[in-house]
């Protein structure tokens, strides 16, 4: 999925602060802006290097938007899994949700 430049700079502003030894970091994204689609892509390459990551969500119903979105925009879905009472487990899935 092509990103607009916005969305790319994002990305290299926080892996840039990343870099620099920042481990706190808020991203803020107006309404529509595209954050599934920013942190989606944040995760691809992540994985893509061979990292693992989990990625947090305050809501149930986050829980299969967030797999859902994943598999539509990256291909993901077959990479996650769940730390979460009636979802699939897969401890050695390089995502976890």
């Amino acid at each position: 999925m092509p990103l607009r430049d916005y969305q790319e700079k994002v990305i290299s502003d926080t892996t840039a602060s990343m870099r620099q030894g920042n481990k706190s970091l808020v991203v803020v994204v107006a309404t529509g802006g595209g954050k599934t689609v920013i942190s989606g892509e944040m995760i691809r390459r992540s994985v893509a290097k061979g990292n693992q990551l989990m990625f947090c969500v305050d809501r149930d119903v986050l829980v299969h938007q967030t797999l859902d979105k994943l598999e539509q925009f990256f291909g993901l879905g077959s990479e996650c899994g769940f730390i979460y009472a009636g979802y699939r487990e897969n401890a050695r899935a390089p995502i976890q949700i």
